[in-house]
């Protein structure tokens, strides 16, 4: 291996902090995009006014979970089982 080959130091980790970064990046639209429009929806069909502090926290409270889940990369069939258990889980809380 020749010397000029060799990066500088500290080089090597720009990689991993990039990639952490794009997780915290993808949890969080994740996060915003599930939060914010089904809480907007739900209290526009209900008439009412959105609460928007409650809907903060569930934007929080789903970052938390999605950011070590975007770490891993799922196939399509788990993604999907995933959201269809999900979807499955609130109808039946809300009947």
């Amino acid at each position: 291996m020749a010397a000029d080959a060799v990066p500088p130091p500290g080089e090597h980790l720009a990689p991993h902090r990039t990639d952490r970064a794009g997780t915290r990046v993808r949890a969080a639209a994740f996060a915003v995009v599930g939060s914010v429009p089904a809480v907007s929806g739900h209290y526009a069909v209900a008439d009412g006014v959105t609460p928007w502090r409650p809907a903060a926290l569930l934007v929080l409270a789903q970052f938390a979970v999605a950011w070590p889940a975007t770490r891993r990369r799922f196939s399509l069939v788990a993604t999907l089982g995933c959201t269809l258990g999900v979807h499955i889980a609130q109808t039946e809380s809300e009947a």
